[in-house]
């Protein structure tokens, strides 16, 4: 719901077994355990939509029993004049807070329904390190299919104490994943390759993305309570000493690098380093093991491992009897010591231990970075990326690669993604990383599929890719991405599929992400159906080719809004639009399709300005202008969807407006002062330019259940709510 401030450390509330050796065949039975589970998590998960006076917001949540119980954060809901808990079906409930945690961040809803299914409760307390975890939610809001995304990563930390904007909010025990979620997750489930539950997602850490769940084992003793509405005990961080501890423990999951990169890279680094200086260079460390060694009766033994340590993510575990460190026999602790003097940065360790009477090699790694899914599943996949990039171009001008795109014939069509196109007065098309180029021809564009085929005159035959089929991938299928370099190799879940993105989802650098220097990373428009993955994708990536685990083309990749969402048109549009594109057609989108940058935000621009030594010739006026732009912009008070016959209203806000001028749901605006409304796109334009107490007059269709009436209707705007 909210964005919130812990000091620096910038947390923001988002409203599996063991791998040792990390072998593919084990990562391809996750994916086959999570594409078996979805269906069931599917209808157990519900997006939360929160009325605020004239605000609307969105969360997650978790049903927990037959009759009705909603699991989810209490920040989501704590605020709230009205709930609606909505269904993957659709369905739609009016919900009512039964009882809450405030501090430590969790509540529970109850809606009139009956027979739901619910997730089985599981045990947070039996959770192990680098378990793979499932988390489910409606990352930026819900979309028109209502379906929640489904998103994998692994337990990174646990026991994670988390003082949230000064003592608000605080999680002490919390589980630390890297399950790439994002802001409308908040309350969603994170469940186990079992479907338990397990936890309630509630943060991210924005620096690096970590997130943070709260524990069910936590919840449990509070539920019978806060089914009563019974005052909850709240557990603070107790003493200013133990407040302080917990911030400095905290530095452990903040790499200088993170820290260093925001200081130098974005405009609140320029707030702090006005406000204190530049940041000394911190130089990178060496992590410790984490674990004790003691001698006892001639064997060196593992008596102590400290929690969220190098020695607890390798699978060490305490009682583990040391035969062998670096394939040398240590004959005593102090001989283990000295080994790990000489250790650097990302060095692997292999070690021998006897664990039960059975012998284990374990690679010990230190660097956490290492464990985390990223790496894990890079390493996985690293043989089919290799493959990936016979079939993998560059896109750019003469000097630089911009884009990708993927061969699909031998003679020298390329497919790539049209919104690359308009930055180049000519296209280029690298072979290799910077190998070879050739001039191309734009053949053929498609504005509404972001596509685009070119043509080069090769000097050999080239190699093109295979191509799948829609029905080749799967909600919780792995997808793999490459650029033109083995770095640019990006593995993900597949989140969602046939995801239709609408208009009112142009979504701007989202306040303090760009103050943090992470806007969207994609273009900002609309997409008639895309696939729906969690990987992370670089700006430089679009145009990739989005592959199945049999290396089968199934989509491009086209879009990023932002962490864990990242947006490809499948293969079914890709062949629907090929003979098109060969034919040499230019498919124009409406304004809805037409690409933007993502807009900085106006307090991001405002102290850029202001902060910048060098800034741009602009009027500070017209920044100014800008800053307080959205208090001065007529306000209708309506949401909006896409409909063949205009904007469909989804949503009349209580006592504005549109809802005083007489406008319902499911109206359809098809006539703007006597223009033809085209798109929900055209009608927020349009209103924009308009100041509060501009009258309007408006045309609409409203069903009667027989037929469509067209109605006049006149409305005189507001101001934006506060």
């Amino acid at each position: 719901m909210k964005t919130r401030l812990l000091f620096l450390v910038l947390l923001f509330l988002t409203y599996g077994t063991l791998i040792l050796g990390n072998e593919l065949a084990q990562i391809k039975a996750i994916s086959n355990t999570v594409q078996a589970m979805v269906p069931e998590l599917k209808e157990r998960s519900v997006g939360i939509r929160v009325t605020i006076g004239n605000r609307v917001g969105f969360g997650s949540g978790a049903i927990i029993s037959a009759d009705g119980l909603v699991l989810t954060c209490a920040h989501v809901v704590e605020t709230a004049q009205k709930l609606e808990v909505i269904f993957a079906n659709g369905s739609t409930f009016i919900a009512k807070k039964l009882g809450m945690n405030s501090m430590n961040d969790y509540a529970l809803l109850k809606i009139p329904a009956e027979n739901l299914p619910f997730f089985k409760i599981g045990n947070s307390k039996d959770l192990e390190l680098l378990q793979w975890v499932v988390a489910l939610g409606h990352p930026g809001g819900a979309y028109p299919d209502q379906q929640p995304a489904v998103s994998i990563g692994r337990i990174r930390g646990l026991h994670k104490r988390i003082p949230i904007e000064f003592g608000e909010k605080f999680y002490d025990d919390a589980i630390q994943t890297d399950v790439p979620i994002f802001a409308g997750n908040s309350g969603g489930p994170l469940v186990n390759l079992k479907g338990e539950l397990i936890g309630i997602n509630g943060a991210i850490m924005l620096l690096n993305d970590l997130a943070f769940a709260i524990p069910i084992d936590e919840i449990k003793p509070d539920l019978e309570k806060m089914k009563r509405k019974g005052k909850i005990e709240s557990r603070s961080p107790g003493s200013i000493f133990e407040f302080f501890k917990i911030l400095m423990d905290l530095q452990e999951d903040i790499p200088p690098e993170d820290m260093e990169k925001l200081f130098n890279d974005t405009p609140l680094g320029k707030v702090l380093k006005t406000l204190g200086g530049n940041m000394p260079k911190v130089p990178k460390t060496v992590p410790t093991i984490g674990a004790i060694f003691k001698e006892q009766q001639g064997k060196i033994k593992i008596s102590q491992i400290q929690d969220n340590s190098i020695a607890a993510l390798a699978g060490l575990k305490v009682g583990d009897i040391v035969v062998q460190v670096q394939d040398q026999a240590p004959k005593s602790v102090q001989e283990i010591h000295r080994m790990f003097q000489s250790v650097k940065l990302g060095q692997k360790v292999p070690f021998l231990v006897l664990r039960n009477e059975v012998s284990l090699k374990i690679t010990v790694i230190f660097d956490k970075l290492s464990y985390a899914r990223t790496n894990i599943l890079k390493n996985a996949f690293a043989d089919l990326g290799q493959r990936l990039q016979r079939f993998t171009v560059g896109i750019g001008n003469e000097e630089e690669i911009l884009g990708c795109g993927v061969v699909i014939a031998e003679d020298g069509f390329i497919l790539t993604a049209q919104h690359i196109l308009p930055k180049l007065e000519k296209v280029w098309v690298y072979e290799g990383r910077k190998d070879k180029k050739y001039l191309a021809t734009v053949v053929g564009k498609h504005e509404i599929y972001n596509l685009a085929l070119l043509k080069i005159v090769p000097d050999k035959k080239l190699t093109p890719i295979s191509l799948g089929k829609d029905t080749d991938i799967q909600i919780g299928s792995w997808v793999i991405s490459v650029g033109t370099d083995n770095a640019a190799l990006q593995v993900g879940m597949v989140s969602a599929l046939s995801r239709h993105v609408p208009n009112f989802r142009r979504i701007p650098a989202l306040g303090l992400f760009g103050l943090l220097g992470k806007p969207n990373k994609g273009p900002v428009r609309a997409y008639v159906q895309v696939i729906q993955h969690d990987s992370e994708m670089d700006a430089k990536q679009f145009g990739s080719p989005l592959v199945n685990e049999a290396g089968d083309l199934v989509g491009i990749n086209v879009g990023h809004f932002y962490r864990g969402t990242t947006f490809a048109t499948p293969i079914s549009l890709i062949q629907q639009a090929l003979p098109q594109l060969l034919e040499g057609k230019i498919i124009e989108g409406g304004p809805e399709y037409q690409p933007s940058e993502p807009d900085v935000d106006s307090l991001s621009k405002f102290l850029d300005y202001f902060l910048d030594p060098n800034p741009q010739k602009e009027n500070p006026e017209d920044v100014l202008r800008d800053f307080v732009a959205k208090e001065n912009e007529g306000f209708l008070g309506v949401y909006l969807e896409d409909h063949p016959k205009g904007a469909k209203v989804i949503e009349v806000i209580e006592h504005s407006a549109a809802a005083n001028a007489g406008l319902k749901a499911n109206d359809i605006i098809n006539k703007f002062n006597g223009a033809d409304v085209e798109s929900t796109y055209y009608l927020v334009k349009k209103l924009r330019n308009l100041k509060p107490g501009t009258k309007i007059q408006l045309k609409t269709l409203r069903y009667d259940g027989v037929k469509y009436q067209e109605l006049e209707i006149s409305a005189t705007l507001g101001a934006r709510p506060k």
